[in-house]
């Protein structure tokens, strides 16, 4: 808060001269400062009464600001920058069309004119080319046949042709054999009976292929059970691809059955084919076996 010295007055309603000059400087350097001018007593109480211009009985309370020296002024307020422009006012409505002018009428045509005399006939002109010639006609009827000339002679015997090349070699040196003789097994994997064999032995060709039937008359002493008949050959074991199967149905009941396989695969020359058998459970028999081998070119 800023204080000026005590002031008392001599007489009543006496001026009292108070320098503010210190407070309003403050109040320019810090505005939320500004809390107004208050007096207060020195003593118990103060007495104080202020006059309006409106009041003629009174004498009016008055500020005198004196300005003391040139000073060459106070600094100049820098410039506002300038406005923004104001926004485009609307375009004004569009004038009203012109009336479209009248169109002049058409003139009247004219009168035709006389037609003139018809002019003399003119010289002939000279003979067009001649036209194309026309499309050939229609071919006439064939004629009748003539007469058969007579047999010419017999011309010569004409020269022997080339011999044809040799044709491919036939199936060679097929081969069969049976083994009549009933003969059991009870080995699980194949194996051959008392009596080896039926065996056949052929000649395979250098394409390795041949056909191979095995036929036999089997039977097995428990119905649940299955007997086989196989072959084995050079590079070849005997197995159940390539067996005959012989399903139990009715124990002991012989049963006659044929199978036969394409085989690949095989060495060429002399291969001999041997019958093998086996019995997937208890005892099978086997009587007639027969095997046939076919070499194929």
């Amino acid at each position: 808060m800023f204080s000026v010295p005590t002031q008392t007055p001599s007489t009543i309603k006496d001026y009292v001269v108070i320098d503010l000059t210190d407070l309003v400087k403050a109040w320019l350097n810090a505005p939320s400062t500004n809390l107004g001018i208050s007096l207060a007593p020195v003593g118990a109480s103060l007495l104080a009464q202020f006059g309006t211009k409106e009041n003629s009985d009174v004498s009016d309370a008055q500020l005198e600001i004196d300005f003391v020296g040139g000073g060459g002024g106070g600094p100049t307020c820098p410039t506002e920058p300038t406005g923004l422009t104001g926004a485009t006012g609307k375009t004004g409505a569009t004038g009203a069309t012109g009336v479209t002018g009248s169109t002049r009428a058409t003139g009247n045509t004219g009168t035709t004119g006389v037609t003139g005399n018809t002019g003399n006939t003119g010289a002939a002109g000279p003979t067009g080319a001649t036209g194309p010639t026309g499309d050939t006609g229609a071919t006439g009827p064939t004629g009748d046949t003539g007469d058969t000339g007579a047999t010419g002679a017999t011309g010569p015997t004409g020269d022997t042709g080339a011999t044809g090349a040799t044709g491919a070699t036939g199936n060679v040196d097929a081969a069969g054999t049976v083994v009549a003789t009933s003969e059991a097994t009870t080995a699980t994997t194949y194996t051959d009976l008392t009596t080896t064999g039926p065996a056949a032995t052929v000649t395979i060709s250098a394409g390795g292929t041949a056909i191979v039937t095995v036929t036999a008359t089997s039977s097995s002493d428990n119905n649940s059970n299955s007997c086989f008949m196989s072959f084995a050959v050079t590079g070849i074991s005997a197995n159940d691809v390539r067996a005959l199967q012989k399903n139990g149905r009715n124990s002991n009941e012989p049963e006659t059955f044929s199978a036969t396989f394409y085989v690949t695969g095989l060495t060429a020359g002399s291969n001999t084919f041997t019958a093998k058998y086996k019995a997937e459970a208890d005892t099978c028999t086997f009587l007639n076996r027969n095997i046939v081998v076919i070499p194929l070119p």
